[in-house]
């Protein structure tokens, strides 16, 4: 027997198992996680698809040799919401108030299942970017220093370190 016959073999179980919990979809991982696997047919006449990234419980976990997470899906969706806001009430209200929506609206849409591991250096920018945009909108600057002063001066970037640690965001 080939080896990739047996790493075939071995996934076969886990597809048992998925089809079984009503997932069509397998993601690969571990050492064959870039290897292209033959497709594989179900009972019913589908076919098993192979993906690269799977959701579950709405957290997308990629492919790969370590577990992973992508929150591009999340990012998209704080942007939404964020635009949602921003026209309804953004040049009407107050900034204060703009800042309060934000983080009780946005912020748990963007900060969704980042506790289902630890967040590595590329993800901490990524949010980083995504709030800066955001702060660069409602300010109508450019400027980044002014942006941090911003997120200083209203407390706003320690709300996220301290939920991105697990901690509890303080409520003001």
């Amino acid at each position: 027997m080939s080896l990739y016959f047996l790493y075939c073999v071995r996934y076969l179980v886990f597809c048992v198992l998925s089809y079984l919990f009503g997932c069509y979809h397998f993601l690969m991982n571990k050492n064959i996680y870039n290897t292209e696997c033959a497709r594989l047919s179900l009972a019913q006449g589908g076919l098993l698809q192979w993906v690269s990234q799977c959701r579950y419980l709405g957290v997308y976990v990629l492919s790969g040799r370590a577990f992973r997470c992508s929150y591009d899906h999340n990012q998209c969706q704080y942007f939404k919401a964020f635009n949602v806001i921003f026209c309804k009430v953004g040049r009407y209200a107050s900034e204060e108030v703009v800042l309060n929506l934000l983080r009780t609206k946005c912020l748990p849409v963007l900060l969704y299942g980042v506790e289902a591991r630890p967040l590595l250096v590329h993800d901490r920018k990524s949010f980083d970017f995504t709030i800066t945009r955001s702060f660069m909108k409602l300010f109508r600057t450019g400027s980044v220093t002014v942006v941090t002063d911003c997120q200083k001066f209203s407390h706003f970037y320690q709300s996220i370190t301290r939920h991105s640690y697990g901690q509890k965001i303080p409520v003001q």
